[in-house]
């Protein structure tokens, strides 16, 4: 898509997310002041992304959604690569809850509104008070809660898929709760990192079956990744492309070479 036409539409697309975004943590704050339970935080959030990804031209596809029960408590992990991703998952993904930096709450309004709620702020500077903070998180939560990570840590600056940072993991397996793979294709083509013009265009989200953690050990860490890894993966047909080949050495043949031969004066063109 040309740079004029996604600077034309970036004209109405950019100011107006920016503004609903506000407006409706503005209206999430107000009105927790005086009824803060789980179900108005969920609206909030569901609204924002449905009223928002279709009038900035944004079309969702979602595969998987009946695999998420209704009282399902797990740790989502997905690839990141747009800013895009978060309204894409929160009208997408039932009762979710984001892992963010503490810097985020000192946003004026938009700040608040993740102060107040029960998105998790961490210092990521400080790994062990991150790690307290999360199990703490995981631990309150109870049934009908999925705490959102974006696994590689990060926004991909390319299509590759990063590796899978282990702090997920980690609380995977200290806490117990499963691992939800889910992955988001396309929200790079619509608003690349570090940009802020939008283009229009379609999002497939594939909603993976869940990976179980319940008895696995400090040892199996490796596998999780590895497995939850694929399981992103294969939903990102632009990942898979840009993976690098497997390393296979050369098994030493057991056949004796054949001894060199001096081609005839025929074969020579003589």
């Amino acid at each position: 898509m040309n740079f004029l036409f996604r600077l034309i539409f970036s004209i109405w697309a950019t100011p107006f997310a920016a503004f609903w975004t506000l407006f409706v943590a503005g209206m999430y704050v107000f009105v927790a002041i005086f009824y803060r339970p789980v179900p108005w935080m969920d609206f909030c959030q569901r609204f924002h992304g449905k009223v928002l990804l279709p009038l900035i031209g944004v079309r969702v596809e979602v595969h998987g959604a009946d695999e998420i029960a209704e009282d399902e408590t797990a740790i989502v992990m997905s690839n990141h690569r747009s800013l895009l991703d978060i309204p894409v998952l929160t009208a997408n993904v039932p009762r979710i809850r984001f892992v963010a930096k503490r810097e985020l709450g000192r946003i004026p309004i938009f700040g608040w509104a993740l102060l107040r709620s029960e998105h998790v702020l961490i210092d990521r500077k400080d790994r062990q008070s991150a790690i307290t903070a999360l199990q703490k998180m995981a631990t309150v939560f109870g049934k009908g809660r999925n705490l959102m990570v974006f696994a590689e840590g990060t926004r991909a600056s390319t299509e590759k898929l990063l590796p899978l940072k282990k702090g997920g993991f980690h609380l995977a397996l200290d806490t117990g709760l499963k691992i939800r793979p889910v992955s988001i294709e396309g929200t790079q083509h619509l608003l690349k990192k570090g940009s802020f013009l939008i283009a229009p265009g379609k999002v497939v989200v594939t909603i993976h079956p869940v990976i179980e953690v319940e008895g696995k050990s400090r040892k199996e860490l490796g596998e999780l990744r590895a497995k939850t890894r694929a399981s992103i993966l294969s939903g990102l047909p632009s990942a898979q492309a840009l993976e690098d080949p497997p390393k296979t050495s050369a098994a030493p043949s057991s056949e004796p070479s054949a001894p060199s031969q001096e081609p005839t004066p025929s074969e020579r063109g003589a």
